[in-house]
């Protein structure tokens, strides 16, 4: 029996052989390796954002669908797809647990390097969507004040106190959840700029696990050159990747290989979604309890409050691993960055549902 649907997927989507029957043909290769010659005999392209989708790469090819395992778009050319009448699909919210439990725990790694706890601290989170949102579930859980900036929700929100992003120089730590974008009234693109980074000193903690874009790299390496008490910098993503700024890595406190949500659960929800869209487009029977059983969070943990939450935060995930993973090949770029990623070891959800 030939297939009825042949799909081309990034290498590093999971699960896709024990979701499909015998109808539906999966070949898998390195997503930053994908040209539009690979697409000569595919209806279906699973992509992650390393590979860019547009008319070069789709013109031409019998691809009638596409879906990205990530929630960032700004890699995929919507306007492109909906005019040559490609279906799409996209996975929000699907890593959005792995990135808050990313974050939380750089705050745990600078806390317990400045001795200091989660008691009293003041967290501005800049773009409250489903990460930010689910970021300050979690903060406020713990007893934590936010301070909360989205110039879009505040404008159909304007009851909700929202804050300037100016006003966020004054939390303890501040961590960007915004999407790419460079039209419109609110662009994100080197929205952390140099007046912004002088306004933080080297008691605050900066988190940018969004968009590489979000922050000027070369601008951010000359404020830290020439700054004797910059803010401490945790970076998940950069400009020009797969080749970084090298520099710049030096200077973060945390640096890594835009890995924040890659735990294992994030991965597998990701692919059930694009896998129901599939099945949603192409009628094609979909196994969904093969995937449902990698979701799962095993014995999850559920902060309380007599207990040390910055040491229970890094007996479960050690981020200072992913940091020095990437110290260790950063002579090796632009193929280290890409190696890394796609050898990550497993790592796990460990939160409670808020």
């Amino acid at each position: 029996m030939s297939a009825s649907v042949r799909i081309l997927a990034d290498e590093n989507i999971p699960g896709l052989a024990h979701a499909f029957g015998e109808d539906v043909a999966v070949e898998k290769m390195p997503g930053r390796d994908i040209q539009r010659s690979d697409l000569s005999a595919v209806d279906a392209l699973l992509v992650r954002s390393v590979t860019r989708v547009n008319a070069d790469l789709l013109k031409g090819t019998p691809v009638k669908f596409v879906g990205t395992a990530t929630i960032g778009l700004d890699h995929i050319d919507i306007d492109y797809l909906n005019d040559s009448g490609v279906g799409f699909a996209y996975a929000p919210g699907s890593n959005a647990q792995s990135v808050v439990e990313y974050v939380l725990t750089s705050m745990a790694f600078w806390l317990q390097r400045t001795k200091r706890t989660f008691e009293g601290l003041t967290v501005g989170i800049v773009g409250v969507g489903r990460i930010g949102g689910l970021l300050q579930a979690y903060l406020e859980q713990m007893n934590v004040r936010c301070l909360l900036c989205d110039p879009p929700r505040q404008v159909q929100e304007p009851n909700v106190s929202f804050y300037s992003l100016q006003s966020m120089s004054k939390a303890d730590v501040i961590s960007f959840h915004v999407p790419l974008t460079q039209r419109g009234p609110w662009p994100t693109r080197h929205l952390i700029d140099a007046s912004f980074l002088k306004s933080l000193s080297a008691n605050q903690l900066l988190i940018n696990t969004a968009r590489g874009d979000i922050l000027d790299n070369q601008m951010a390496l000359q404020h830290f050159q020439d700054n004797e008490n910059p803010v401490n910098l945790v970076l998940d993503v950069w400009q020009n990747e797969p080749m970084i700024n090298a520099e710049l890595v030096k200077h973060c406190l945390l640096a890594t290989p835009h890995i924040a949500g890659y735990a294992i659960e994030g991965k597998w929800r990701a692919t059930a979604m694009l896998c129901q869209a599939l099945t949603d487009y192409f009628h094609v029977p979909f196994k969904r309890t093969a995937l449902d059983r990698n979701i799962r969070v095993n014995d999850p943990w559920q902060p309380q409050t007599d207990e040390n939450k910055v040491s229970k935060l890094l007996s479960y995930y050690d981020i200072s691993r992913d940091d020095q993973a990437l110290r260790n090949e950063i002579n090796n770029l632009p193929q280290s960055f890409d190696k890394l990623r796609k050898n990550y070891p497993i790592r796990h959800e460990f939160l409670a549902s808020v």
